[in-house]
């Protein structure tokens, strides 16, 4: 699992401290910066079976950021299609509306099979390393801060 450990966040015995993490975002994926294109289709709540296009703007195995020109509701159904020629990607997958806010929506991909997050992961790590990043590695249960 790939993550970043704020050591702010740690008690004395190095477990994550519930108290400090008020306020903080958890993530247990490595998070990297893109721009591609997105399609999808919201699937349940106001406007369910609306089609759309959006940009990804930051991907990890375990969700996006997307900036899109319909409103969403947090706990709304997606399905997502992300598409990249470099480094290549052609994922489909269903995504929840974790939060959202001024035509962006951060999404939770969800019932995601152990192929399909392979290609997302393997699609973050040639991201990182065409920008320049170097991810940390972290044990499970750490945490990345905001």
């Amino acid at each position: 699992m790939l993550a970043f450990t704020d050591p702010g966040l740690q008690n004395s015995t190095g477990a994550v401290d519930d108290v400090a993490m008020a306020g903080k975002q958890r993530r247990h994926f490595f998070r990297v910066e893109t721009d591609i294109a997105a399609s999808g289709a919201v699937l349940d709540g106001p406007g369910a079976s609306t089609l759309f296009e959006a940009r990804v703007l930051n991907v990890s195995a375990g969700g996006a950021w997307l900036e899109l020109p319909v409103p969403l509701e947090d706990g709304q159904l997606l399905r997502l299609a992300l598409r990249s020629e470099d480094p290549l990607l052609d994922l489909h997958a269903r995504a929840r509306v974790v939060h959202q806010n001024d035509g962006h929506a951060g999404v939770e991909f969800v019932d995601i099979d152990a192929r399909s997050r392979a290609i997302v992961t393997r699609f973050v790590f040639a991201q990182a390393q065409r920008l320049g990043v170097k991810p940390e590695y972290a044990p499970p249960g750490s945490v990345r801060a905001a």
